[in-house]
């Protein structure tokens, strides 16, 4: 994109190629900040998901790609077959696990504080 205040470049650059760089922009932060999580997290597999990538096959070779050479191997990234729908199941599993946590305490019996506790 650095290129593109030139005159004479830009007039060289068609949209396919402005489409394309910025495809692989956007896929190239996309991965780095997988990258950087996964990494944080010391995680070996990163699961990629999302309508993003439903019909992206540049994006996911990018990714796969990417994941495996700033890694040096050590991460992996994988893509689902039905990723459109993966994200609401996220949603629906996050949710489910807010709720399992809530009614757990619930359930416990809540002992109040020692009389003085506050004072110390």
């Amino acid at each position: 994109f650095g290129h593109m205040c030139s005159a004479e470049r830009r007039a060289k650059v068609s949209r396919e190629d402005l489409a394309r760089a910025t495809l692989v922009t956007i896929t190239n932060n996309i991965g780095s900040i997988a990258r950087l999580c996964a990494s944080n997290e010391r995680l070996e597999r990163v699961v990629f998901c999302g309508n993003f990538l439903r019909v992206n096959p540049l994006s996911m070779k990018l990714l796969s790609y990417a994941m495996s050479y700033w890694s040096r191997g050590a991460l992996k990234a994988l893509f689902l077959e039905h990723e459109g729908y993966f994200g609401a199941v996220g949603c629906l599993l996050h949710y489910d696990s807010k709720n399992h946590k809530r009614e757990k305490t619930k359930s416990e019996p809540v002992t109040p504080p020692e009389p003085g506790a506050a004072d110390r």
